[in-house]
């Protein structure tokens, strides 16, 4: 592969503090935040592409893709690290892709669609957003950003929806 690290997986910049994954659009306190989430399984959002049956996290770089794993057991389907031991890829095309779809999470609330935004490890809540300005009358939620609201809550207290959407020509 002639990707580097950061061109891939770690699409991420310094933002107040915060980590950002240009990929998934969520923001992490740190690394270790983004690893709970991952290992959790919490919820998805991104991209991800169908593979040999299974489902793969799926970047790309100069009209390329690539698969990316966390499990070491890949490098026997071909996956290879770059500099960092725990996170292989594997580049594909998209005739070998069984499907491919953008995934984004939401939770409703009193009725109102909420999108996920960040999940907090340390409290164990999970903040949500919307746009709605009804939304204000019917849950207490908290101004954020021009026009917009958020709410944090506990995770365990609102259900996981999403949105899977087919991407790279998988639309049909």
């Amino acid at each position: 592969m002639h990707l580097s690290r950061k061109a891939l997986v770690y699409k991420y910049v310094n933002v107040k503090k915060r980590i950002c994954s240009f990929e998934t659009g969520i923001y992490y306190n740190d690394l270790k935040d983004m690893n709970f989430l991952e290992e959790m399984n919490m919820f998805r959002k991104g991209r991800f592409a169908i593979w040999n049956g299974k489902e793969y996290p799926v970047v790309s770089q100069k009209r390329k893709y690539y698969l990316q794993s966390d499990n070491e057991n890949d490098i026997e389907k071909g996956f290879s690290s770059l500099d960092r031991e725990d996170v292989f890829f594997k580049e594909v095309i998209l005739e070998e892709l069984e499907d491919a779809y953008e995934i984004f999470p939401y939770a409703i609330l009193s009725g109102y669609r909420f999108a996920m935004e960040s999940f907090n490890e340390k409290n164990g809540k999970i903040t949500l957003v919307t746009n709605n300005p009804y939304a204000a009358k019917k849950v207490n939620v908290s101004p954020h950003g021009k026009g917009g609201f958020h709410i944090e809550i506990p995770f365990d207290e609102i259900t996981v929806l999403e949105d899977r959407v087919p991407i790279l020509g998988f639309e049909e």
